[in-house]
């Protein structure tokens, strides 16, 4: 079983973008554990400092976008499983997120009039994200667990090359 020190560095530094292979039970949930405790205190932080959200959360997600994306396809691959499933449980978990900074963005922006925001429906579309962010984020969130946590097959469940 790997330490958590040692999954988060074979993820994060030695695995960045490696998609090939097959990556431990222990190793992908504790670098994806990281991945979850880094966003929530980052998006936390953020929020009772200021006020409101800046660009640290987005920043955090960006750098840590490819190994947990790569984490997940190889712990797919462990279960015999295509890794392109690892980008369902990512988009329920960001998309929403994304959509409500680029939304918060375009009506923060001086160089846009009002003009742009009385789109009819406009004001509808920012409480329909509102309020199904947490429910696909918690979707999402509950994917990544099942799969990091889901037993490998039997007698496979050795260290990858």
């Amino acid at each position: 079983m790997m330490s958590p020190y040692k999954s988060i560095i074979t993820c994060f530094f030695v695995k960045y973008a490696v998609f090939r292979g097959k990556a431990l039970r222990a190793e992908a949930s504790w670098f994806n554990l990281l991945v979850f405790v880094l966003g929530v205190s980052s998006f936390a932080y953020t929020t009772i400092v200021n006020g409101y959200v800046n660009s640290l959360p987005v920043w955090i997600f960006f750098i840590f976008l490819m190994p947990h994306l790569s984490s997940l396809a190889r712990r797919l691959h462990d279960l015999n499983r295509s890794g392109i499933f690892c980008v369902i449980p990512t988009i329920l978990t960001t998309l929403p997120y994304l959509t409500f900074l680029v939304l918060m963005l375009v009506l923060n922006n001086p160089y846009f009039t009002e003009e742009c925001c009385r789109v009819p429906g406009f004001a509808e579309i920012q409480l329909l994200i509102g309020k199904l962010y947490p429910l696909t984020a918690a979707v999402g969130i509950a994917l990544i667990a099942v799969i990091c946590l889901w037993p490998s097959q039997p007698g496979k469940e050795q260290q990858p090359k």
